[in-house]
Order: structure tokens, then sequence, then C-alpha cells
């Protein structure tokens, strides 16, 4: 499971994570892609995770106050900044 905890904004490229991580599905079938976090950004990446058809494997969990149960099942994590 690759992952991220983050507000949806700009700054931190969600955009990108899911470019890449449609390429790692193409390799990896099973892989899924946990986000924690919401953001100004959420339909934006949503509807791209339609047109990169990963819907399917990528999890939006919304905000989420304390975040930590979702980092621990988490066996990569990506600090975007």
């Amino acid at each position: 499971m690759l992952g991220t905890i983050s507000r949806f904004d700009p700054i931190k490229n969600h955009s990108m994570i899911l470019a890449a991580f449609k390429d790692i599905v193409a390799r990896f079938p099973n892989a899924r892609l946990l986000i924690v976090g919401d953001g100004p950004l959420n339909e934006t990446l949503r509807t791209q995770c339609q047109t990169l058809q990963i819907t399917e494997q990528v999890i939006f969990t919304g905000f989420i106050i304390e975040p930590q149960q979702y980092l621990s099942i988490m066996d990569i994590f990506y600090c975007p900044h």
C-alpha cells in the first residue's frame, strides 16, 4: 500500500502522484494508493483518477483528525512538500 497524508493543495502536487501511480498500476495491478486528506483540489484529483482509469486502485479517506492508524498500514509513504 502506497500512501500520503496531506491537504489537497497545488503545492503538494498530488497530480504528479496520481500520474506516477498510473505507471505503477500498469506493472503491479494489485497496487493501491491511499490518500488521506481533503482540500480545494478534491474533485480535480478524483476526476484525474477517472481520466487515468485508476479509480478502483485509489482510496480517498477524506479529512481525518488523527490519521496515525492510516500511516501504519502504508508500506510506502510519500511526503509531499
